[in-house]
């Protein structure tokens, strides 16, 4: 269905405007109903969350999907690591953003550490009715679903970079990169693991057949892989696996 998008834009403004040229030179259409905001907003703030809300009824007469690119970037001075803080930023996201039921996409920054999630609060996992991983491999863009709360999980799907000319009445050559649908499959990454680790779950699956329970509707709601396994309290596992820090004959960290 056709509608309205409101781009609340942190950062890479020139990047974006050439993105955008890309795609309508390749569907052969104009971005006419798509209002890009000229900077970021602090959404963790609940009166410049009111101020956007009503900034992108102005603009385009309510839009059925809000795009915030990037979360770090529209968190304002927030701390993306405080609990209290996500919260502030998905509750403002509710109350304003979402009010009459719109869409909304955010843009996220995986851990320094840990690729495999977004960094900060892990309570904004919990607020998300879906979430997707996006990764690059020249000359592939892989989409993976990491969450499904009300929908089973699609397989991951590739798209292949494509460098197009801009047609932009200039005498500077300007290029930007599109993407095509491709019948390339992501691989999924080999994660190996030290000998503690190992231990670490074959404890983890000791607690769970001697003291696992099922997961409430809570737990099946917030986090995707839960249907037909049981959960276990992590006392039970620390009982089992603690004794095994000081006797690991192993010296990996």
């Amino acid at each position: 269905q056709q509608a309205d998008v409101a781009y609340l834009a942190g950062e890479g403004f020139k990047g974006l405007s050439k993105r955008l040229k890309g795609l309508e030179q390749k569907y052969n259409c104009k971005a006419e109903r798509m209002s890009v905001s000229l900077r970021p907003a602090d959404l963790v703030d609940s009166e410049s969350a009111n101020d956007v809300s009503a900034g992108i009824t102005m603009a385009c007469n309510g839009a059925k999907v809000v795009f915030i690119d990037t979360l770090n970037r529209n968190f304002g001075s927030g701390d993306e690591n405080s609990t209290k803080d996500m919260s502030c930023f998905v509750s403002n996201i509710d109350r304003f953003i979402r009010k009459n039921g719109e869409t909304v996409v955010l843009v996220h920054h995986t851990g320094h550490g840990n690729t495999d999630r977004g960094r900060g609060s892990s309570s904004l996992l919990g607020a998300l009715d879906s979430e997707y991983r996006i990764e690059k491999s020249e000359p592939f863009v892989s989409m993976i679903c990491t969450k499904a709360k009300d929908f089973e999980k699609p397989r991951p799907m590739a798209f292949e970079m494509e460098q197009v000319s801009l047609d932009w009445d200039s005498e500077e050559e300007h290029t930007t990169l599109i993407l095509n649908s491709s019948n390339h499959e992501p691989t999924t990454k080999n994660i190996s693991i030290n000998a503690r680790c190992k231990k670490a779950m074959k404890t983890l699956r000791q607690a769970e057949e001697l003291h696992g329970v099922k997961p409430t509707g809570a737990m099946l709601g917030n986090y995707s892989g839960l249907k037909g396994r049981k959960v276990v309290h992590g006392r039970y596992w620390r009982k089992l696996f603690y004794p095994f820090i000081d006797t690991d004959e192993s010296s990996d960290p």
